[in-house]
């Protein structure tokens, strides 16, 4: 039994041993497989930073534009593909960069010119100058780099007139004048030249009328009545077409202060018929007769009404004026302060996001999507193009690329029915906005064009209140007044006595006279004319306002000589 015990007990202790052994041996295998598997996962760890590297460093490349290089630190088709598809994003990205830098410089171009147009603009307004303090002006603006050109010279005017034109021009536009306030037949330019030229019973009666006139008046003669009843009785007569010439000449002989050039032409009245006078004598005649009649009660009374009428005339066009620019002040006075609300409004709006910004910025949120609202009514703000738009409703570059595991089959199905979903919605979003704007955009246009409108029609309604004001101090002439003078204050005149085929140019100290009736002539005129100058200024307006009759004028003188000069042609019966 104790035998039985002992070789139990051994058994025992051998088994237990072996047991152990075998646990032993179990957990150093256990450690063995543990430890191999950490070296196997600190080799992928190693692998996978290598990568991680090898990546990040690749595509530090290829945002500089090395993409050669960065091909060449691996040889992982998967990260040469991935590193494809960067290069091509970042060409893309750059590309929009690029664009979107020179859409900025444009705009920052556009907007400093605009600042120096609108700085010229402010320094414009205060033309118009006196004419001989312009060139001193400009040069001073042209100091300061601004865009002033210098005033453009003026042609030259080298068709002299005959002073014996002019003067029968001068009586021709008295006649028009004052022949129907005295009761006389109006008499034409030609017809008058012709009676002055070929002297005959047209010109007989033009003296005896303004004799008449005279006589009747009496106011503009030293002799006493009795010599001018004498004059009268003789005139009204049955002899009165016989002894006019008398009459006539020695009106002027006992009149004292009367030039020499009248005297011998009153004195060649009285020697030979007064056919055979000189037409110059005849202009010299009838300018002298006018000069009196002009004097006279009936003329002086009606001129005197004329200026009453015409100082009337004056104030209410004056006031007209006047009442335009006060509405005119009005409106820009209310244009600026919408402008400066607008803007307070725009910079308050601007303080709000960046305040929101810094404080979604605090918090680690993205800002990237972020958008600041604006009106586009300023054109210093946001100005966006279409394109800018457009970008603004798509989806960014790198969130069209899948980011994970290209192998995962249903995380790249995921990701593309996202893009698609989100493709729809920013389309829809975008055909909305477009959709506001275009309405915005109408409803402005309407309301500016319904602005437009009623400034058209004020301004047409003021024109026309001055063309009749106009119309009526033409009625009314107190002396024959020129068109304008130019910056050398030479005077432009034109339908002078109902001349109409040139413009007539009279210089400032000689008083000679020029003409001048071709169209190149008066298109240079009106380019070298200077706005800025007072004078050109209104030499130019009177020009531009007249410029198509003006035109016809010129036009209708070169048929007529076109036609003295051609040969006779026969025309047919038929037509």
């Amino acid at each position: 039994q104790e035998k039985q015990r002992l070789a139990h007990e051994a058994e025992q202790y051998v088994k237990q041993h072996k047991q152990q052994f075998q646990k032993r041996k179990q957990a150093s295998k256990q450690v063995l497989m543990k430890a191999t598997a950490d070296l196997a996962a600190a080799k992928e760890g190693l692998r996978k930073a290598l990568k991680s590297l090898t990546r990040a460093q690749s595509l530090s490349l290829v945002k500089a534009g090395k993409a050669a290089l960065a091909k060449q630190l691996t040889k992982d088709k998967d990260l040469q593909k991935e590193l494809e598809k960067q290069r091509v994003l970042e060409e893309r990205r750059q590309k929009k960069l690029e664009e979107k830098e020179k859409a900025r410089l444009q705009r920052e171009k556009e907007k400093e010119e605009r600042l120096r147009m609108k700085e010229v603009e402010k320094l414009e307004r205060k033309f118009p100058l006196e004419d001989h303090l312009l060139v001193v002006e400009i040069n001073k603006l042209k100091e300061a780099d601004l865009p002033m050109d210098l005033p453009a010279d003026l042609p030259t005017v080298d068709a002299a007139v005959d002073p014996g034109f002019v003067q029968l021009c001068s009586i021709s536009a008295c006649l028009s004048t004052f022949g129907k306030m005295l009761g006389m037949q109006p008499v034409k330019f030609e017809d008058l030249v012709r009676a002055v030229k070929l002297p005959g019973q047209t010109l007989a009666g033009l003296y005896r009328d303004l004799l008449s006139i005279l006589l009747l008046d009496g106011s503009q003669h030293p002799s006493g009545l009795r010599r001018i009843r004498r004059w009268v009785y003789a005139m009204t007569s049955e002899w009165g077409a016989l002894v006019w010439p008398d009459v006539l000449a020695r009106y002027i002989l006992t009149k004292p202060n009367v030039d020499a050039s009248v005297i011998a032409a009153a004195k060649a009245l009285q020697e030979k018929e007064y056919q055979s006078v000189p037409w110059e004598d005849h202009s010299a005649l009838l300018q002298f007769l006018l000069d009196d009649v002009v004097e006279t009660r009936t003329v002086h009374e009606e001129i005197d009404k004329w200026q009453e009428e015409r100082l009337e005339f004056v104030a209410q066009k004056r006031e007209d004026k006047m009442e335009q620019r006060r509405k005119e002040r009005s409106r820009e006075e209310a244009a600026r302060e919408k402008r400066r609300k607008a803007e307070e409004e725009r910079r308050e709006k601007k303080e709000a996001f960046e305040k929101l910004k810094a404080e979604m910025l605090e918090k680690g949120e993205d800002v990237s999507a972020m958008q600041m609202e604006v009106d586009g009514e300023g054109e210093d703000e946001r100005d966006l193009d279409e394109q800018e738009e457009r970008e603004r409703f798509q989806i960014p570059e790198e969130k069209l690329v899948y980011s994970g595991d290209e192998y995962d089959r249903k995380g790249v199905l995921a990701h593309r029915k996202w893009v698609e979903q989100e493709k729809q919605r920013l389309a829809r979003e975008y055909e909305e906005y477009k959709r506001e704007k275009g309405k915005k955009l109408r409803e402005q246009q309407q309301k500016l064009r319904k602005e437009r409108e009623a400034l058209e029609a004020e301004a047409q309604l003021h024109a026309k209140k001055q063309e009749a004001l106009d119309r009526e101090l033409a009625k009314r002439p107190i002396r024959l007044n020129p068109l304008g003078m130019d910056r050398n204050k030479f005077k432009f005149f034109w339908n002078v006595a109902g001349q109409r085929s040139a413009i007539y140019v009279q210089h400032p100290e000689s008083g000679e006279w020029a003409h001048f009736s071709d169209e190149a002539t008066l298109d240079a005129f009106l380019t070298s004319l200077d706005w800025r100058g007072k004078r050109e200024r209104g030499l130019r307006k009177a020009l531009e306002k007249r410029l198509g009759s003006i035109r016809s004028g010129f036009r209708g003188q070169q048929d007529k000589s076109k036609e003295k000069g051609s040969p006779p042609t026969r025309a047919s019966s038929r037509l």
